[in-house]
């Protein structure tokens, strides 16, 4: 981890019963999809990522709520959309899902940079 806090994992037994009954909707995986494919189709940068957390809240977000990130990620490309990719090393939690105030600036700082890097257009 990135800074020399202590953390709990406090916030992985509320959401290992709030997901059970909270699965993803392929219906709306389709709108979202849809609207990404409208939007890049009128010339607007739709940029999409998974928001980094801990490995075991992935693990219990993907295992409960039937998230797929390779299949939303394939899919939001596939309808013109930048997928961005974070490494969750990066980044420390201070609950086990939420990041701790550093690594949410250094997250916001890492997302900038690359919007800057893959999303800006040169007009010059």
């Amino acid at each position: 981890t990135i800074e020399d806090k202590p953390w709990t994992e406090s916030a992985l037994k509320s959401y290992s019963t709030r997901f059970i009954n909270n699965q993803v909707d392929e219906n709306n995986i389709i709108r979202l999809l849809d609207k990404v494919k409208f939007w890049t189709g009128k010339g607007v940068v739709v940029v999409g990522f998974r928001p980094p957390t801990t490995h075991k809240m992935i693990a219990l977000e993907d295992s409960l709520s039937a998230y797929s990130q390779e299949y939303i990620k394939a899919g939001f490309v596939d309808s013109g959309g930048v997928w961005f990719d974070f490494n969750v090393d990066d980044y420390s939690s201070y609950d086990g899902s939420h990041l701790q105030k550093e690594s949410a600036v250094k997250f916001s700082i890492d997302l900038a940079n690359k919007i800057q890097e893959n999303c800006l257009v040169d007009y010059e």
